[in-house]
């Protein structure tokens, strides 16, 4: 369960857009690769190089989330975070919720139902984006023993 749950955020999520002075730059990094494995080792050195940038966090942390490697993904997260709370306008409203699915995911895995409950909840609250996080939702709230509240997200999701 636990794969598809990570199968299914990262779908989602996968080539949310950016927005940034260094998007041009960022959007050729992420372009022409064969393989998942050579894009994000580029998105990696693009990181380094630009220590600000939101974008390039939050795809590291949705990759190694992916690849379950959770501590990664968490640093990355808490990374891209402290850039959004300096720079709130910056960060669009899908990239907002991508980056609370991710935490509310990697809270659910490591079994902490109530923590992942309240950031899915901000995911999910987000207009326009925050319901392609219904299936998450769901999944947490059938975890905290709400299957009528849980059902009700299947079906509109």
């Amino acid at each position: 369960m636990k794969k598809f749950i990570l199968f299914y955020f990262i779908f989602i999520c996968f080539f949310m857009g950016c927005s940034s002075k260094n998007m041009k730059n960022y959007n050729n990094v992420k372009k022409n690769h064969n393989n998942l494995l050579s894009m994000y080792q580029d998105i990696y050195a693009f990181d380094l190089n630009n220590p600000d940038f939101f974008e390039s966090k939050l795809d590291l942390a949705r990759y190694y989330l992916l690849i379950g490697n959770y501590n990664e993904s968490m640093s990355f997260l808490i990374r891209a975070e402290a850039i959004a709370k300096k720079n709130p306008k910056k960060v669009s409203k899908e990239n907002e919720a991508a980056m609370y699915g991710c935490y509310a995911t990697l809270f659910l895995i490591n079994n902490q139902i109530e923590i992942a409950y309240q950031y899915v909840e901000k995911a999910y609250n987000i207009p326009k984006y925050g319901k392609l996080y219904g299936y998450l939702l769901g999944r947490i709230l059938i975890n905290l023993d709400k299957k009528e509240e849980a059902l009700k997200c299947f079906e509109s999701t």
